[in-house]
């Protein structure tokens, strides 16, 4: 689908242009307030966004803010909402193309969401509060579906070119070249004579007509052309140069030397000096500079692969394993680098677990952690936490001998000796009333878990002595271990209902009579989630039977003792008759006058084994 731009609106707007006085010095607004444009700040973290706690973002720290709001990732409070302005190209004063001058790098940045299109389109197959959610003014997107999260992840990132090793495509704000190719390297060709320019966004300028080496060149400032001169007396001209600036040609090195308008160089080597050597194809020899060498020149089809031999993985092309020497052909087929593995840290608790418990009663939670660091660094805090708050802080936590992660390649583990560390004291012990259900829900959910800080841990070996230089992750099993904070355990829930209730008479009670039976304790009480078939068995003889659920519960439309034995809930010809609403308390006291449905039979009954009672 065509991406759905709209001029934008807002809230407010001008019904004619807004000046300044001829002779007034301010002006009408701060570029870093506008949505999108043009703008200057100070400091490359200017470009940055700060996340932190629940509800709408607001940090007076970032310059240039998107309109988010982070919740508990719940259905009702989703992690993230995203709001885009009316134009579905800009959030808060983001806006894509943005350009952003950063005085402290004196470089120009513009903002860029790659494949943004297709991340919008991805999110518009969905309907509802699943996808987007369109008012006049605005346009909202909640990380409720995977294609949500993603899109909101892209509008979150705020990666830098040439920050932090990221790279250009990689990267949120990238430099602004003004259109312009500026120029990283190049390579010459002697055998084809073709000089091979490339540029900073990946692109190739191939320049044939080299007839003998190239000996020296000069720049005509005001044509941006580039000449370059041979020994034989030959020349070749090069335009479109708007960077450069100047150059010169080493013969002894043979290194081209091109200046450009920042101030940097950039060499271009492979150009051959008058002597030449003839090497013949496939015989395994290469020159360059008038040096020998060997190369693995086959003469294989450049798109044929390999198949897995030693090292040397399946699938890489020909033309790749032309490109090395005979040595590293051999050294990646016999030695091939085995990067170390680690093993992450570990969080378990112990003593509570999922439940099922009745509203209003008091449960005493008994909750144990242990925390292994395996690769990373000592843990300094546990916490437990009720409903994902902190209810107890530890950071005195004590600390026990684990078992080592087993060394590597021969090479000792830097991480060992590994250590345990448990809350102190151990367990905690919580004692919290089950919150009764509002609204029209059935159940209430209190969770417990614990999480941890930890510290980062070391860089191991690989199979060949090296220290790993991969970027340390968390929780990674292929990447020295990053600190973290919050890491959490697994979640255990309490889940808090009413029981339904049943029982029987010898006349026939009405709902008042059962209430009072019901809060007396002469009833029978089942603990058990009754919003799908719930039973009870009645073992009566000749009499009036009974049974009744939280009103918020689907009302039961059919009793079954067997196939032969069954019918319809409801009406006055009926087993029983359509339920009654009537207070109820609990016979423990932990809840009062809460709404049940009270089904009663029509007429005394006798009953055998378990009747079913279903939606």
């Amino acid at each position: 689908m065509a991406f759905p731009f709209r001029n934008p609106t807002a809230l407010s707007s001008l019904t004619a242009p807004e000046a300044v006085g001829l002779t007034t010095v301010q002006g009408t607004n701060f570029s870093v307030l506008q949505v999108g444009g043009f703008m200057e700040v100070h400091y490359l973290s200017d470009l940055a966004l700060t996340l932190s706690g629940l509800g709408a973002q607001s940090n007076s720290a970032n310059t240039i803010p998107i309109q988010i709001s982070l919740g508990v990732g719940t259905s009702f409070s989703p992690r993230a909402t995203l709001t885009l302005n009316s134009d579905n190209v800009s959030s808060g004063r983001r806006k894509l193309g943005m350009l952003v001058y950063v005085y402290e790098t004196d470089t120009t940045y513009q903002y860029i969401i790659p494949d943004y299109d297709n991340l919008f389109n991805a999110v518009s197959a969905y309907t509802g509060s699943s996808g987007f959610v369109y008012t006049t003014n605005s346009t909202t997107v909640a990380t409720r579906t995977p294609e949500g999260i993603e899109f909101i992840n892209a509008w979150t990132g705020s990666t830098i070119e040439g920050v932090d090793g990221v790279i250009r495509d990689d990267a949120r704000w990238r430099i602004y070249y003004n259109g312009k190719a500026q120029l990283t390297g190049g390579t010459y060709d002697s055998d084809t004579r073709i000089l091979n320019l490339l540029n900073v966004t990946g692109g190739t300028v191939s320049i044939s007509g080299f007839t003998a080496p190239v000996t020296g060149g000069t720049i005509n400032y005001e044509t941006s052309d580039l000449t370059l001169q041979s020994s034989d007396g030959s020349s070749v001209s090069i335009s479109g140069f708007d960077a450069i600036t100047g150059g010169t040609y080493d013969s002894g090195t043979t290194t081209l030397t091109l200046y450009d308008n920042l101030g940097s160089t950039i060499d271009v080597t492979g150009f051959t000096s008058s002597a030449s050597v003839s090497l013949s194809a496939n015989t395994g020899l290469g020159s360059d500079t008038d040096v020998l060498y060997t190369i693995y020149n086959t003469l294989v089809d450049d798109a044929v692969t390999n198949v897995e031999v030693g090292g040397a993985q399946s699938g890489t092309t020909a033309a790749t394993w032309k490109t090395r020497t005979f040595v590293e052909v051999l050294d990646e087929i016999l030695f091939p680098d085995v990067e170390p593995t680690y093993t992450i840290p570990t969080i378990v608790t112990t003593g509570i677990n999922d439940l099922t418990v009745e509203v209003g009663s008091v449960v005493s939670a008994t909750i144990g952690a242990t925390a292994i660091k395996n690769d990373a660094g000592d843990f300094s805090q546990l916490r437990v936490l009720r409903n994902n708050t902190a209810i107890f802080t530890d950071t005195t936590i004590s600390a026990y001998t684990e078992t080592n992660v087993p060394d590597q390649f021969g090479y000792v583990n830097p991480n060992s000796p590994n250590s345990g560390f448990t809350l102190s004291p151990s367990p905690y012990t919580d004692a919290y009333t089950i919150p009764a259900p509002t609204g029209v829900t059935t159940s209430t959910e209190t969770l417990y878990k614990v999480d941890g800080n930890y510290a980062s841990g070391q860089a191991k070996k690989n199979n060949k002595n090296v220290t790993d230089t991969r970027t340390p992750a968390v929780r990674e099993t292929d990447a020295p271990q990053l600190s973290a904070n919050t890491f959490t355990s697994s979640t255990s829930t309490l889940t808090g209902i009413y029981p339904y209730f049943y029982g029987k008479s010898a006349s026939q009670p009405s709902a008042s009579d059962i209430a009072s039976a019901i809060q007396a304790g002469t009833s029978t009480k089942v603990l058990s989630d009754a919003s799908g078939t719930i039973s009870a068995t009645f073992g009566a003889s000749g009499e009036y039977i009974w049974f009744a659920h939280y009103v918020n519960y689907t009302n039961k439309t059919t009793w079954y003792v067997s196939e032969l034995n069954q019918g319809n809930v409801g009406g006055s010809t009926n087993l029983f008759a359509t339920p009654t609403q009537e207070d109820v308390s609990s016979p423990d006291s932990y809840w009062s006058t809460i709404s049940f449905d009270i089904y009663i039979s029509n007429y005394a009954t006798s009953t055998t084994g378990s009747m079913q009672f279903r939606n």
